[in-house]
């Protein structure tokens, strides 16, 4: 009943509700759906709000409450919702969505997953949204996918491809027609081809083949376009060439395909029409009257490029003999060539030696023979610059002069002997430590040596050890101890075998000792 309604009935109408009130939630919910059933609605206005301020005051959740029991009812919630929301004029769209974005909930997704669900066109039903507000779609889908970290472009291009619409036209168009990017001074071809580029597509294949379509020539194109930027075309060749070594058609193909290269795209051209690329350069250079040969050496010295080098590669394609070419010239300026050549193969860590014997053995000189004329009219020592070449090359010398003089059939030992002891070197201290390091018996070998020209080793080596102060009788008997061989036994034998009286010598030796005999 309205408060303002005095009348008995609707006092007695009053007190019944006021006493269920008091009673259970379950009382409450059955007082409700009494007057939903028999009360106007004016009347059930007043009841919403009276039941709304008692359960609040209770702490019940009233709308988690009233979305419950219209879902047992099997009502649409949200459909309810938004019909009263209309019918009192609110912007239901802008409600929602605040109250999404104060719950930190992803308002544009929650409504595309909807609209997909309802198999409704998002993205048709967005972009007519936008148009009537005449907001610019383009910037505010790139911004929004770029946030996202997707490659507007290449969604772009995938949606064109799919629609069989020709991309580079319709971008070409799009950009003429709007001049955005040009009024914002961005250079759309650069933007184009980093994206290309990004992508590891071929840009200047791309190019030549929309412009093949069109009838064009792409050459003259390109260098009226480097004209026109004031570019030295042929200097721009040169350096190319000259990066290249000259070899345009061996140029690695995946790097063109991941850099693009005018000049490389212009030498590919002329080189498949087989016009020779230098010649051209060549010609045009003369007809400027341009000193050629100058020209191109400043540069490539300025280019840190070894002139010499492309020199005689080209010459050597040529099938030129270049070092017939070089020494005729040099002889005509009176220029020592062989001091010239040895500088300059020495400056490049280049072996001269090595160099020179095979040109000589190819040519089937002695280059022993002639090394050592050149060397003694030098007045050079040559034993001494063989053995410290061959050492540096860690040839074992001693073994190759041996080699070469059994061959001659000379005394190898009695040779190097008699150089040894004019050059004052003890003989027996060389032979010692060569053996020693090729870890052969010494002892045996220079017995077996000695035996055979019938001298007294014992003699020799005792001779040689006191002659170094060195305690003759301790060496041996550490030697025959070392090969278990009873010194005192062969010590007797060989002085009875010498008719030496041992005892008298043994007690010499002890008296000699201070030894109680």
């Amino acid at each position: 009943p309205s408060p303002l309604d005095s009348s008995e009935a609707a006092t007695a109408q009053r007190a019944k509700f006021a006493d269920s009130s008091s009673s259970t939630l379950f009382t409450s919910m059955a007082a409700l759906n009494h007057y939903d059933t028999h009360c106007n609605g004016y009347h059930c206005k007043h009841v919403v709000r009276l039941i709304s301020r008692h359960l609040i005051a209770r702490k019940v959740n009233v709308v988690r409450l009233i979305i419950r029991h219209l879902n047992a009812r099997k009502v649409n919630v949200v459909r309810l919702i938004i019909r009263h929301l209309i019918a009192r004029k609110v912007n239901v769209v802008r409600l929602i969505s605040r109250h999404l974005i104060a719950r930190k909930v992803n308002v544009v997704r929650l409504i595309i997953r909807h609209l997909i669900a309802r198999k409704v066109n998002v993205v048709r039903l967005i972009i007519r949204h936008l148009i009537a507000r005449k907001v610019n779609m383009v910037r505010l889908i790139s911004r929004h996918l770029i946030a996202r970290k997707v490659n507007v472009v290449r969604l772009i291009i995938r949606h064109l491809n799919a629609r069989k619409v020709n991309v580079v036209r319709l971008i070409i168009r799009h950009l003429n027609a709007r001049k955005h990017l040009i009024a914002r001074k961005v250079n759309v071809v650069r933007l184009i081809i980093r994206h290309l580029n990004a992508r590891k597509v071929n840009v200047v294949r791309l190019i030549i083949r929309h412009l093949i379509a069109r009838k064009v020539n792409v050459v003259r194109l390109i260098i009226r376009h480097l004209i026109a930027r004031k570019v030295n075309v042929v200097r721009l060749i040169i350096r190319h060439l000259n990066a290249r070594h000259l070899n345009a058609r061996k140029v690695n193909v995946h790097l063109i395909a991941r850099k693009v290269n005018v000049v490389r795209l212009i030498i590919r051209h002329l080189n498949a029409r087989k016009v020779n690329v230098v010649r051209l350069i060549i010609l045009h250079l003369i007809a400027r009257k341009v000193n050629v040969v100058r020209l191109i050496i400043r540069h490539l010295i300025a280019r840190k490029v070894n002139v010499v080098r492309l020199i005689i590669r080209h010459l050597n394609a040529r099938k030129v003999n270049v070092v017939h070419l070089i020494i005729r010239h040099l002889i005509a300026r009176k220029v020592n060539v062989v001091r010239l050549i040895i500088q300059h193969l020495i400056a490049r860590k280049v072996n001269v030696v090595r160099l020179i014997i095979r040109h000589l053995n190819a040519r089937k000189v002695n280059v022993v023979r002639l090394i050592i004329r050149h060397l003694i009219a030098r007045k050079v020592n040559v034993v001494r610059l063989i053995i410290r070449h061959l050492i540096a090359r860690k040839v074992n010398v001693v073994r190759l002069i041996i080699r070469h003089l059994i061959a001659r059939k000379v005394n190898v030992v009695r040779l190097i002997i008699r150089h040894l002891n004019a050059r004052k070197v003890n003989v027996v201290r060389l032979i010692i430590r060569h053996l020693n390091a090729r870890k052969a018996n010494v002892v045996r070998l220079i017995i077996r040596h000695l035996n055979a020209r019938k001298v007294n080793v014992v003699r020799l080596i005792i001779r040689h050890l006191i002659a170094r102060k060195v305690n003759v009788v301790r060496l041996i008997i550490r030697h025959l101890i070392a090969r278990k061989v009873n010194v005192v036994r062969l010590i007797i034998r060989h002085l009875i075998a010498r008719k030496v009286n041992v005892v008298r010598l043994i007690i010499r030796h002890l008296n000699a000792r201070k030894v109680n005999v």
